[in-house]
């Protein structure tokens, strides 16, 4: 539309019903234009948003500029992309949509779920007037008639819904953010020590952790004169054999199709929940209850997945969050498959072979081709979940 009195111009791609376009786009208003609205209208430029707003925490990402936002009830998530990207998602957005009708794929996939992409752009002059030139679909012959408005500023944005829930950061004690590449995917000791729980740990980490517990586990199998091969000791990412499975065939499917759609650089976001720094009533019953029932009280009062979801329905699928174990602790696993809109392009091919020539493994590297991607990420995946 053109003339909005928010000073920006929304294109909806995705025909939804006319109360989530509205709310939606009031969302994108707010976070973008409301301040030079408010400004112009009590004169005034202080002012706080209901959102709470994170910088990407991918360097590349952060070079690039892009940032995302969570709703306060943590349901949310608006998050720019690059154009290359947005287009990316329109030419697999029919096939996402058939794999998401799907009633297994509906139910269990761990994909974000993708309610919409807005194209918003904004002049500095609100005074100006400026001719909607089609976002995505603009031509180079569009953008170069409206290179006059140099100070105008279009960003692609897709709402999704957030893979933690609102209070994560009250109680998620450690997140990984997984490719299955191991070339520069580490997060420093440094980092883990400043950032504590918000530091986000990478392949290489969970990795070399691994390593290091499987040969504590041969220990002890060789020690117990095998007693304990009949129990699988738990290590890495704990679940269960059941929820493994079920996990493992669900991630298949789902890398099937971005890699049909040709897209790579995705990963397995993984929050992790310790049930024991829960705020609940069950420290005063400890001293008096069986360790048992003290589990019980414990997995009962645990976090409900997506708190935001009674009231925005936003639900990430029945894998989203499992039970488990890490060293020893009773926890919950939220999980997520996230950023899976980069397209396999000639720069990407470009980027292999020359990190190639610098000496780094090409089978190591995040830049790989779609179907090698898939596979490294299913078999890390397998290899350190248990």
């Amino acid at each position: 539309e053109e003339g909005d009195e928010n000073g920006f111009i929304c294109c909806l791609e995705d025909d939804t019903s006319d109360k989530h376009d509205e709310a939606i786009s009031q969302l994108i208003g707010s976070i973008l234009c409301q301040e030079q609205y408010q400004k112009r209208n009590t004169g005034k430029s202080s002012i706080t948003l209901p959102y709470i707003s994170f910088q990407s925490n991918s360097k590349g990402a952060a070079r690039a500029g892009t940032f995302f936002f969570f709703t306060t009830d943590g349901a949310y998530m608006i998050k720019t992309v690059k154009k290359e990207e947005g287009k990316a998602f329109l030419e697999m957005l029919p096939e996402y949509h058939r794999f998401m009708s799907e009633r297994v794929n509906g139910r269990n996939s761990l994909l974000t779920r993708v309610f919409g992409m807005y194209s918003v752009r904004f002049t500095s002059d609100v005074n100006k007037p400026h001719r909607w030139n089609g976002g995505l679909y603009s031509t180079d012959e569009d953008t170069a008639t409206t290179s006059e408005h140099s100070d105008d500023e279009e960003r692609v944005f897709l709402v999704m819904n957030s893979v933690f829930p609102a209070e994560a950061s009250l109680f998620v004690t450690e997140r990984f953010d997984l490719k299955g590449s191991t070339v520069g995917r580490e997060c420093s000791l440094e980092e883990i020590r400043t950032k504590g729980g918000n530091a986000v740990l990478k392949d290489l980490n969970l990795k070399r952790e691994v390593e290091s517990e499987l040969e504590e586990i041969k220990g002890l199998m060789e020690n117990d004169s095998g007693r304990r091969r009949r129990k699988r000791l738990p290590y890495g990412i704990h679940i269960g054999q059941r929820k493994k499975d079920a996990l493992m065939s669900q991630l298949k499917r789902d890398v099937g199709l971005l890699n049909r759609c040709g897209v790579l650089d995705y990963s397995l976001l993984v929050g992790v929940a310790e049930m024991e720094r829960l705020p609940n009533g069950t420290k005063t019953m400890n001293r008096i209850l069986p360790k048992a029932i003290q589990d019980v009280f414990t997995w009962i009062d645990a976090p409900m997945p997506y708190y935001g979801a009674a009231m925005t329905k936003v639900d990430g699928g029945h894998l989203s969050s499992l039970y488990g174990s890490r060293k020893g602790k009773h926890v919950i696993y939220y999980l997520g498959v996230i950023d899976f809109l980069q397209p396999w392009t000639v720069k990407k091919r470009l980027e292999r072979d020359l990190k190639g020539l610098a000496g780094y493994d090409k089978t190591a590297i995040s830049c790989v081709a779609p179907s090698d991607y898939a596979h490294r990420f299913l078999n890390f995946i397998n290899t350190n979940v248990s």
